[in-house]
């Protein structure tokens, strides 16, 4: 049996069973196959009858930690052999970042999770970053994982901006992929707690006597009573919701 020389390509981002070549030709009935040396990982099989190399593993399948594997490649027909050295060429395959646009609460909290940045293509050894958008540096992107989180929610508000338009990049340090990313940002009604007080009949005006409890989106409130103010004996304060005597 004669090994034809072969010199195949395969692109890291190839998954199990993907045929990488056929290691003989002219008459291979009766031949035995197996790769003797330089299956790193063991990422290759070769079919013992066919000689058709495969991905047995692609779990270590990528271009920037091995471009290239030397297998040593034999065949028998049980009295005679060949053995050829087949180089397979890894080639690169550029991150592609996927479109991941969210939704989050104005009320969310810093560390929250926003979203994670999915990819396809090359997805090992990836760096994330965001280049532009981050309007005061509200949101984080995890380098290693490309997970987003609330970083600094102190200007995250409904009112202000509703939508943030991320510009993420992803680059496996060969090359690269940008894509924007909109988080809109969902308004949250302000909620009123039930908050009870009691007060003296000698309270004399200006007394205080209660401030409003809300939760939910506190920012930009304003407060008014709207009824059951009796002889108008009570009054609060628009901006803080601090209800005081008032005559």
């Amino acid at each position: 049996p004669t090994i034809t020389d072969a010199s195949p390509s395969l692109a890291e981002a190839s998954t199990y069973g993907n045929v990488v070549d056929l290691a003989t030709t002219g008459d291979t009935s009766g031949l035995t196959w197996s790769i003797s040396s330089g299956n790193t990982d063991s990422i290759f099989a070769i079919a013992a009858a066919t000689g058709a190399i495969t991905v047995g593993s692609n779990t270590n399948l990528d271009y920037d930690s091995d471009s290239s594997y030397d297998l040593v490649v034999s065949a028998t027909d049980g009295t005679t052999a060949d053995t050829e050295t087949i180089t397979i060429t890894i080639t690169d395959v550029a991150p592609t970042v996927t479109d991941n646009d969210v939704s989050l609460a104005e009320t969310a909290s810093d560390d929250d999770v926003v979203a994670t940045i999915v990819t396809t293509g090359d997805d090992s050894s990836i760096t994330w970053s965001i280049s532009s958008g981050n309007t005061d540096s509200i949101f984080a992107i995890a380098a290693a994982t490309g997970v987003i989180t609330v970083d600094d929610n102190t200007n995250l508000d409904y009112e202000s901006d509703t939508s943030y338009d991320l510009v993420i990049s992803a680059t496996d340090g060969t090359t690269a992929d940008t894509e924007t990313i909109t988080i809109t940002i969902t308004d949250v009604a302000p909620t009123m707690t039930d908050t009870s007080a009691s007060i003296a009949e000698t309270a004399s005006d200006d007394a205080a006597v209660v401030t409003v409890s809300t939760s939910g989106d506190t920012s930009g409130l304003t407060w008014s009573i709207s009824s059951g103010n009796t002889d108008s004996i009570f009054a609060i304060a628009a901006a803080t919701g601090a209800i005081t005597v008032d005559s």
